[in-house]
């Protein structure tokens, strides 16, 4: 999709840096160019904040080193996932987790992981 220039001028004037990235072919934003051009910038830490479909792409892409979940002391039944297929069919293709702090803020449970890299 090709960004509105009219946006994009409005934003600018605000003094906020767009950058116009590649599209993956669902014409969502190419994650690994997004975050090569961060990384040009300096930028070398991002919280993705977001739905399952961009918390499993960053996943399944490799992309994320660090996850933070959130766990209230409420039951709600069926609801939305936080992440989406990863296509593992075993416990041996599972994404290995090392749990770097747990913690709690307020009534909430706070659990710091990065991607185990070997066993």
């Amino acid at each position: 999709m090709d960004a509105d220039s009219g946006k994009l001028s409005s934003l600018e004037r605000l003094g906020i840096e767009v950058l116009i990235v590649d599209s993956d072919q669902g014409g969502r934003v190419e994650l690994g160019h997004l975050l090569k051009e961060l990384g040009r910038k300096g930028i070398s830490s991002v919280l993705a904040e977001g739905g399952a479909g961009i918390i499993t792409s960053l996943i399944a892409q490799g992309q994320a080193d660090k996850l933070v979940a959130i766990l209230a002391p409420r039951i709600m039944g069926t609801g939305i996932d936080t992440i989406g297929d990863l296509a593992t069919r075993n416990v041996d293709q599972a994404l290995r987790l090392s749990f770097d702090r747990v913690y709690r803020s307020g009534d909430d449970l706070v659990i710091e992981a990065r991607r185990r890299v070997t066993d």
